[in-house]
């Protein structure tokens, strides 16, 4: 039945960072670990609707979430509530939009509650099939930016792309 759905909640750039907008993938998976079609509401903890999504065959989906830390959300399942993952204070969102098809724009969110905690000094790496496409070193100085990389460094497949700190996290 309904309750033996299983809802995971991936967001991405690994954390939901308090009032950063972020794209949270879903998977929901039944009894047997396979993935099905679901349509789901995402509440906050004062019972607001605030976004939905809805699973394809795979039982995959995503939704964007500008989430306050004061605030839990959840979505429900046959009266079973599914949480999603704490909210930081403080860290590095990572946002990525390849919806144009020259160029793949990284958008890095920073937050943190004591300044000059966080080391700004970042790398970003992107592969494909284990060949290197792309990397680079800079420095964020404010709370946002935007790193735009030519589409034709990318190789057609699935692109892993990593941004690590300069003391490699």
């Amino acid at each position: 039945g309904q309750n033996d759905l299983n809802i995971e909640f991936f967001p991405e750039g690994g954390t939901l960072i308090n009032e950063v907008l972020s794209k949270v993938a879903v998977k929901v998976t039944d009894r047997y670990q396979q993935g099905i079609q679901f349509y789901g509401t995402v509440r906050n903890s004062q019972g607001d609707s605030v976004t939905f999504f809805r699973t394809d065959g795979f039982g995959i989906a995503s939704f964007e979430l500008k989430p306050d830390r004061n605030l839990k959300y959840h979505v429900e399942a046959a009266g079973v509530l599914n949480y999603l993952p704490d909210i930081s204070g403080e860290g590095c969102s990572v946002r990525v939009d390849n919806t144009l098809k020259d160029r793949l724009s990284v958008d890095i969110s920073l937050r943190e509650n004591t300044p000059g905690k966080i080391n700004r000094m970042f790398f970003l790496f992107i592969h494909t099939r284990g060949i290197r496409n792309y990397s680079e070193f800079f420095s964020v100085s404010g709370d946002e930016m935007r790193i735009t990389i030519p589409g034709s460094v990318l190789i057609p497949g699935i692109n892993h792309i990593t941004l690590f700190t300069s003391d490699g996290k």
